[in-house]
């Protein structure tokens, strides 16, 4: 055990180190699970990035205060209508001058992009209610990225408009953006009256899904006599006493944490070099260790459920090793991960036969025929442009052929080399145009054939299927020469190479005709292979009314039939290696069962050493 862990309940926990952590030992199990996969997601969020709203009624000086805690006036302000049409997210980059970019929605409902903006004056025109009223451009939000210390270390600085006066998409967007964030919250008022206005913003973060904490209370001081060494406490003393009759009663259960937040009196349009300071670092304080405090309460429920998932896997894992798992239940196991994606009995055909059954599974097909309209959609149009192209290469020659009576040998040859340059070309267009289908069919396939043999896995553990623990960057498609690779295993030869890919299924029928016909000198002969194969370039590569192509179709076919024979053989393997209870298994199974025990014993010490951090009270911000 490191000596950082050992360094007691008063050492800080480096939450970077435990997702990465948890990552590893969830990747020990052979197939995630969906609770746990969320859960560390969550973790995650809050680890990586904290969020400091800054709300308060219009016209109090919240963008003027998010311009003064980042040193620069970034935010936009209008002297007109008032208020932005979307959250503005302002991150540190370290760059030399602040990047401008809103994400809005697309030409879909559901579809959105990001667009990069020249500065700020652009920004605004997309920001502002004066210059995009009711959000007409479909802005979802705002985002600054600029050097800024204080952001540095993943804090990021919000100025949230209030969610009711934003349109239904905007707020949902917020809600997915800030979902599972640390968030917390400065409050801006301008006096005991505008305190009053703050009612239902805190309303809102308590009944709303967000889980928000209040860091700070900013009372923006027009007067500047309040501001004087001598009348300065009395002036923090009179609005603590607002906040106190005003907000207090609403958190009641200290849910929200006003009772502890910081209070600052500030004038935002000349602040107080020194008050500003203080409130700028004890807001970073602050947020940071709200974060903390998040991210170690989400592991209050991932941390025992990981556990217990790790030692029902151990104790299957045992069950292997101490020979309790016997033919019958190997073999059923096997028939159940292979259920639905392959003939009925096919293990059983694979084992006595060597083979597996004919046709490819009705899974893996439903899998090809869910994507199959979108992915021709995506080359039917290359396919039609290369059938066209062949059929006016065809026409070029055969035009002046009808003059003559007679064709040299070498004019054939010509002509046949003429014809296979054009289906060179159009060769190279068609396989460069259905990469990108078969690249994303090969992966959906893929993602099946390794649940399938984690299925299996999860059942009977052989210490030989490749966790994601295991795996680490051997999965990878290569789509140049279609070779697909599945932890460790190659999906090879559906295709092979730019000759004998999948683009020869498409051209098959037309090089031969041409071999034959084309190479020798009779004119007839050749006229007639000519028009032969302008028959075969105007049906093999497109299909009727609108119909894929079939030899693009058998080229997909094939592919779905080579992942489930290798589905087959893998699962076969793994069970014919549990029955057999080899040594190479036995000896994976107990260095499984290692590494097992020691993620237990690493979670057991993340919860001593965070147990503290969920119980602490968040740290409080501002003066008292």
């Amino acid at each position: 055990m490191s000596s950082e862990r050992q360094a007691g309940p008063t050492a800080e926990p480096d939450l970077a180190a435990l997702t990465h952590a948890l990552d590893h030992h969830h990747a020990l199990l052979p197939q995630p699970e969906p609770a746990l996969t969320d859960a560390l997601a969550a973790l995650r969020r809050s680890a990586d990035q904290a969020h400091l709203a800054v709300l308060g009624p219009e016209a109090v000086g919240k963008s003027t205060l998010v311009n003064q805690l980042v040193g620069t006036d970034v935010t936009p302000e209008s002297p007109g209508l008032p208020g932005t049409v979307a959250p503005v997210y302002i991150r540190h980059v370290d760059v030399s001058a602040p990047r401008y970019r809103v994400r809005r929605i697309g030409g879909e409902p559901e579809d959105t992009f990001t667009e990069e903006l020249e500065g700020r004056d652009d920004f605004d025109r997309w920001m502002l209610q004066e210059h995009n009223r009711d959000n007409a451009l479909g802005v979802l939000s705002g985002h600054v990225e600029l050097s800024v210390p204080m952001l540095s270390g993943g804090l990021s600085l919000v100025d949230l408009p209030g969610l009711s006066g934003v349109s239904g998409a905007v707020a949902e967007q917020t809600e997915r953006d800030l979902a599972g964030r640390a968030f917390s919250v400065v409050l801006v008022s301008m006096g005991r009256a505008s305190l009053k206005s703050l009612l239902d913003t805190v309303r809102e973060l308590r009944e709303g899904p967000r889980p928000a904490r209040v860091a700070a209370i900013v009372f923006n001081e027009a007067d500047p006599r309040l501001l004087t060494v001598d009348r300065y406490p009395a002036t923090l003393a009179m609005r603590r006493q607002s906040v106190t009759e005003i907000l207090a009663p609403l958190d009641r259960d200290g849910r929200l944490g006003l009772a502890s937040a910081g209070l600052h009196c500030l004038n935002l349009l000349q602040p107080d070099g020194k008050h500003l300071a203080d409130l700028r670092d004890r807001l970073t304080a602050s947020v940071r260790a709200e974060a903390r405090r998040a991210a170690a309460d989400t592991t209050r429920y991932t941390l025992p459920v990981l556990d217990a998932a790790l030692d029902r896997r151990s104790r299957r894992v045992a069950a292997v090793l101490s020979g309790q798992v016997n033919r019958l239940e190997i073999e059923r196991s096997a028939d159940e991960a292979l259920a639905g994606l392959s003939p009925r009995g096919a293990l059983s055909s694979l084992l006595t036969v060597g083979r597996p059954g004919n046709g490819p599974s009705d899974g893996l097909r439903a899998i090809e025929a869910d994507r199959r309209d979108q992915d021709w959609k995506d080359v039917e149009p290359v396919y039609l442009e290369e059938c066209a192209r062949i059929i006016r290469t065809l026409d070029d020659i055969d035009e002046p052929l009808k003059k003559e009576l007679l064709i040299t040998k070498g004019r054939a040859k010509e002509i046949s080399a003429e014809v296979e340059e054009a289906l060179a070309t159009s060769r190279a267009r068609v396989a460069e145009a259905t990469s990108p289908g078969f690249r994303a069919l090969a992966e959906a396939l893929d993602a099946v054939a390794r649940e399938r043999e984690a299925f299996f896995d999860a059942r009977v553990p052989t210490g030989l299927h490749r966790t994601a623990a295991q795996a680490g960057d051997d999965a990878e498609v290569d789509v140049g020469e279609y070779r697909y690779r599945s932890a460790g295993e190659m999906f090879e030869d559906v295709t092979s190479n730019a000759d004998n890919g999948v683009t020869i299924q498409l051209f098959a029928a037309l090089v031969l005709p041409s071999v034959h016909y084309l190479g020798g000198g009779h004119l007839g002969h050749l006229r007639r292979g000519l028009k032969r194969f302008r028959g075969h370039a105007s049906t093999l590569l497109v299909g009727s009314d609108g119909a894929p192509a079939p030899s693009w179709l058998d080229s997909r076919t094939a592919l779905i039939e080579r992942v489930r024979t290798e589905m087959v053989q893998r699962i076969s393997h793994l069970a014919g290696t549990a029955t057999n209870r080899t040594e190479l298994m036995l000896g994976a199974l107990r260095r499984h069962q290692l590494r097992i025990g020691e993620a237990r014993t690493d979670i057991a010490d993340w919860e001593r050493r965070l147990g503290p951090l969920r119980a602490a009270a968040p740290e409080s911000a501002g003066h008292r």
